[in-house]
């Protein structure tokens, strides 16, 4: 099995790190797990912080750990 590779991309809001996830997303072979759209799903807006350990929580059901590639986790902004 291949080693597990975590891409983490953090900042402040608005700075552009969900744009560059998808752009690099496609390069690195990487599935991309935008914690933006589990707050939108979760709270109704992306721009709502809400309580981690939701996000974190829905984040381990997304896919099992062996198949992941690439994670995108708190703080994203755009």
């Amino acid at each position: 099995m291949a080693a597990l590779r975590c891409h983490l991309l953090i900042g402040p809001p608005a700075s552009g790190k969900t744009t560059i996830a998808a752009l690099l997303a496609p390069l690195l072979n990487a599935e991309l797990f935008s914690t933006d759209r589990i707050r939108e799903e979760l709270y109704g807006d992306a721009m709502i912080q809400g309580h981690w350990s939701e996000v974190e929580e829905r984040l381990s059901r997304v896919k099992p750990l062996g198949r992941l590639a690439s994670i995108k986790l708190a703080g994203e902004g755009n």
